[in-house]
């Protein structure tokens, strides 16, 4: 065995110390280095935990988020016991065993550092996404969020910190890891293509829950026409239920790369507009007063119009167009019905017509044979 790192030194610190030079030197200097390392180790693992750890603290304290405390919370402890152990490692590495005990002992050791190193990464990581699912702004979508997607990325990220502490032990005994990484890498690709769809529509629920475009109980209008309320975001799919009262299932990624109008975003308040067509001759400004009352008799109304405007001469009678907002959109169907059913007694009442549609002919040439 060729001696370590620090074996050298301390033979030479025999020989200064007076050591006989035809006494064995391999044990008592190997023996010497493992000692000053695991001192020197040990040391620096006690002031990683009592004072490194105290500053980090004290700074932790400082900031507004407590992701921070909870990092150096979970890392303190494991990270000052990673540095013992790396210092037993490289302290047996110190000792003149034989090849195969030494490969043994620093393959147990080695073994025991990478299951420390990706229990405490694999508690960060959780910590991390669940500090990320903070974004989300309302509680439905925080419980969603750990629900579903906390479980299966802590176990994503569990077993890369596996896979990658498995490689560094098979490498440690001798074993040939490309053909492993080789497996992993084809294996990974084919799943990635078996599972793009469902992985997509995954990734884009998480894009919903984050990006917060609609909520459950919000009612909106899709690319493709649909309108409903939004029942719940999943994994998968989001469901709506139309106002036939059915259900429709959407893919979360037709819905990340579609346009969505949210009717209750910015504000549940709805802009809407009334057209009537009156004959021509009639009493233009009586008409444009019929139907600015109809409207503003509506307590629904919020902001009534400032005016009726004459938007078209039609082919049958002149167009009058009145613009106001409500302050629920579901409202909407129930305040249209109730203004034009004024509006039509109203001009019945003025004798003002509202005409059928009418051509005028006009016949060019001799008159027809009767």
């Amino acid at each position: 065995m060729s001696p370590g790192m620090v074996t050298p030194f301390t033979v030479m610190l025999l020989g200064w110390l007076g050591w006989p030079a035809a006494w064995d030197h391999a044990w008592p200097a190997g023996l010497l280095a493992a000692l000053l390392i695991l001192a020197v180790t040990f040391v620096a693992g006690w002031f990683l935990k009592n004072v490194i750890a105290g500053a980090m603290r004290k700074l932790a304290a400082r900031t507004e988020t407590d992701l921070d405390d909870q990092v150096v919370a979970l890392a303190e402890k494991p990270v000052a016991r990673l540095v013992q152990m790396i210092g037993v490692y490289m302290a047996t590495l110190e000792l003149p065993f034989p090849p195969r005990v030494e490969l043994t002992l620093t393959g147990a050791l080695l073994i025991l550092v990478v299951w420390v190193s990706v229990r405490v990464a694999s508690q960060i990581g959780i910590v991390l996404l669940l500090a990320y699912g903070r974004r989300v702004n309302d509680d439905a979508g925080k419980q969603r969020f750990e629900k579903d997607y906390v479980p299966l990325l802590s176990k994503i990220t569990g077993t890369v910190f596996a896979l990658m502490g498995l490689i560094a032990v098979l490498h440690h005994f001798g074993q040939d890891v490309s053909s492993v990484v080789a497996a992993l890498g084809i294996g990974g690709l084919a799943i990635s293509f078996a599972a793009k769809e469902t992985l997509g529509n995954m990734f884009a629920g998480f894009t919903i829950l984050l990006d917060r475009p609609f909520r459950p109980g919000d009612r909106i209008r899709l690319a493709t026409g649909e309108i409903g309320d939004v029942l719940e975001v999943g994994t998968r799919s989001t469901r709506l239920r139309l106002l036939d009262q059915n259900m429709l299932i959407v893919p979360n990624s037709e819905l990340v790369n579609s346009r969505v109008v949210n009717y209750n975003f910015p504000s549940h308040s709805a802009n809407l507009s009334v057209e009537v067509t009156i004959a021509y001759g009639s009493d233009l400004e009586q008409a444009k007063r019929i139907v600015l009352e109809a409207v503003k008799g509506q307590t629904e109304v919020t902001e009534p119009p400032g005016a009726v405007l004459l938007t078209a001469f039609a082919g049958s009678g002149l167009s009058l167009t009145a613009w106001f907002v409500i302050r629920d959109f579901t409202e909407g169907g129930g305040v249209l019905d109730r203004i034009r059913v004024r509006i039509y007694n109203e001009l019945r009442s003025a004798g003002i017509k509202i005409p059928y549609p009418t051509q005028e002919l006009i016949h060019v040439g001799p008159p027809p044979k009767t």
